[in-house]
């Protein structure tokens, strides 16, 4: 066996290699295939880091002993292994957090690779064993289960990875996600900045994407991001019983949401993905160990989106209730590892805002900074944009609907879901009749009490990511305890026929959504360059591009309504979503326009970058700019008609030059 499998893995390096050498003698033009040059190289990196997370994850289980390895079947080797890579995520997350406040640059993190790599030692060696061993109980499964699931992801690359290997123009991703990376870089580090609330957020997903993209490019981000949800899907499928798994992990990888935020960069994928691993260690372990280890992967799925808290909260709540001895214990045990998977960025937001949820908490908090005040009360009034819950109550009973259609952000409110329409409501009555199923009550239950809580906030579809694996699997133990009433041969067709159907649905409703963000087979096939496409495509990265340019780069940028961050090499001055505009706080100080042209002379900025129809549309949302005064916003407007050289305008993306200040007459003396 492990004979074949050198073979096998020779063969593809081979085929892969003829096919790199041949590309120049088919084509006399290289540049065409410089996309899927890109496209094969990035994935081949973002799998390389997964497989290092796994090693690092192995090792820390072997030092620690935080659960039993396991490789007597292939459900329990894949338990072990998809624990191991949680928990190598997490630290790397955590290292990658510690070295970015010290310095943040490509070499660093190249160097950190490097000593871990070294530092993980032997441990490789039976790592690379397990996976063979895994490879041979695949082998040893039923066909037909080995074909759905590679199929799945099959299609998932087929008709999703496109748009994975296509640059992103997600504006979340490109201002926050990816931003943050940008904004750290120019910094020099990890640090507070009053212009940019993000950076003061929770992310570990984002301390992931930190190192790729400044080692690799953005591509192996999208990428590793991409990888996320059928592993998801495959951690969904092993914290189920045998005759649930196929329906628990179609039911998550048809999400149309979850397709659609696999290729476009952010980090619901993270959160879902630490999710669905607390339930696993929950789920398939007995002690006091997997309370521990659940509430650990709890912490890092509330240090990924502070949105996972209260779902995290009430699954191990629930876990710790139906336990049958020493509640109180598995709850302490529980919270023990939240607080441990969270203790980082706790530590960091009180040493920097005085919030450890900021900005969330910075309202009743009085000691914290006033920024996180500013930014609370303002993210608020967008978060009001998405619904009151004091209009529609019964909203809950509709949480698994709003789980399973595509975000209404992505313009389609009504796509059918799997979940709603062929399972979510037998749930519930399975888990009356059926009440000797514990692990089928405990799902419902913290479905029903987590959806609860969802529906008292914003309705945001993307906040249930860390929902979704426990409902999926929910729905899995409640197909299992279908089976076992025996259904005939024809009604258990039929139902799979129709949930094959709607499966098939979402995939397309997902791809139909996605068209409006990108056009990845012209970009991948139209032998385009990633520049050439993001200039035919965003006006913001023409923008970044001018002004990046030789004799530019080193010129100060003060931007306002152009959140892209990432497109940005220019040091600049953000004005982010929720914060406190520094240019409004400064045209309400300043005299006149001429004094405020000085005030920015004396931070060095040189253009202003502005888009005003996207602040104007963000201002009557939630105050992006909140003037304080009629004369400050006089103060302004007159700065870029007297003290300004309008130097281009592109599809509403304006690009001013500060007049340099003018000489000062020395008076005559008589």
């Amino acid at each position: 066996m492990n004979r074949s499998l050198r073979c096998a893995g020779i063969s593809i390096l081979f085929v892969v290699w003829c096919a790199l050498a041949l590309i120049p003698f088919l084509s006399t033009n290289l540049d065409a295939f410089l996309p899927l040059l890109d496209a094969l190289r990035s994935c081949l990196i973002a799998a390389w880091f997964w497989i290092f997370a796994a090693a690092l994850g192995w090792k820390i289980s072997h030092v620690f002993q935080l659960f039993k390895v396991q490789r007597d079947s292939l459900v329990r080797s894949l338990q072990s292994l998809l624990l191991s890579l949680g928990l190598g995520l997490g630290f790397l997350a955590f290292i990658t957090l510690l070295t970015g406040l010290i310095h943040v640059s490509p070499w660093i993190f190249f160097v950190l690779f490097c000593v871990l790599t070294v530092g993980i030692g032997s441990t490789w060696r039976d790592f690379f064993h397990a996976l063979l061993e895994l490879g041979q109980l695949i082998q040893q499964t039923d066909l037909r289960k080995r074909l759905l699931y590679f199929g799945c992801c099959g299609a998932l690359a087929l008709f999703m990875l496109p748009w994975a290997l296509t640059p992103t123009l997600f504006p979340d991703t490109l201002r926050y996600h990816f931003g943050l990376t940008r904004v750290f870089e120019q910094a020099g580090r990890i640090r507070f900045i009053s212009d940019y609330a993000e950076a003061g957020l929770a992310s570990n997903w984002q301390m992931l994407f930190l190192p790729q993209l400044l080692l690799s490019g953005e591509s192996v981000a999208m990428i590793f991001n991409w990888i996320a949800l059928p592993l998801i899907a495959l951690t969904v499928a092993v914290a189920t019983p045998r005759e649930g798994r196929w329906i628990a992990a179609l039911t998550l990888i048809s999400t149309p949401f979850l397709l659609e935020v696999s290729t476009l960069g952010n980090n619901d994928l993270g959160v879902a993905f630490f999710s669905a691993l607390a339930c696993l260690a929950l789920r398939n372990s007995s002690g006091r160990a997997p309370f521990f280890l659940g509430g650990v992967f709890a912490g890092l799925a509330v240090g990924t989106k502070y949105t996972a808290l209260a779902p995290m909260l009430v699954l191990l709540s629930v876990f710790a209730f139906f336990h049958e001895r020493d509640r109180t214990s598995n709850f302490l045990w529980a919270f023990i590892g939240l607080s441990l998977g969270y203790f980082p960025w706790f530590v960091r937001n009180v040493i920097w805002t005085g919030d450890p949820f900021y900005p969330a908490l910075s309202d009743w908090l009085p000691w914290a900074k006033t920024e996180g005040q500013w930014v609370a009360q303002h993210y608020r009034m967008e978060m009001a944009n998405y619904g009151s819950p004091k209009a529609w109550p019964l909203r809950t009973l509709l949480a698994p609907w709003e789980a399973t259609v595509a975000d209404p952000r992505f313009g389609h409110e009504s796509d059918p879901g799997v979940l709603f329409w062929c399972v979510a409501p037998c749930l519930g009555v399975l888990a009356w009749l059926r009440k000797q199923n514990r692990p089928l009550i405990i799902f419902v239950i913290v479905s029903i009490a987590a959806g609860w809580v969802w529906s008292m906030g914003a309705h945001v579809t993307r906040f249930l990511a860390p929902l979704i694996p426990i409902f999926a699997i929910a729905v899995g133990e409640g197909w299992n305890e279908w089976m076992t009433t025996q259904p005939s041969a024809r009604t258990r067709s039929l139902v799979t026929g129709i949930i094959l159907l709607l499966a098939g649905i979402n995939f397309w409703q997902a791809l139909t959504s996605l068209s409006g963000f990108a056009q990845p087979y012209s970009y991948l096939l139209g032998g385009m360059t990633r520049e050439n496409y993001l200039r035919q495509q965003s006006p913001s990265y023409r923008a970044a591009d001018w002004l990046g340019q030789a004799g530019r780069v080193q010129d100060r940028v003060l931007l306002l309504g152009e959140e892209n961050f990432f497109f940005f090499k220019n040091p600049i001055r953000m004005s982010g979503s929720f914060d406190r505009k520094w240019i409004v706080s400064e045209s309400e100080r300043s005299r006149d326009a001429d004094d405020l042209a000085q005030r920015l002379r004396s931070e060095g900025i040189v253009y202003i970058c502005i888009n005003p129809l996207h602040a104007g549309g963000m201002d009557r949302r939630f105050g992006y700019l909140s003037w304080p005064s009629p004369g400050a916003r006089e103060r302004f407007e007159s700065l870029l008609k007297n003290e300004t050289d309008p130097l281009r305008s592109d599809q509403g993306v304006e690009i001013y030059r500060v007049r340099s200040a003018a000489p000062r007459i020395a008076p005559k003396l008589r």
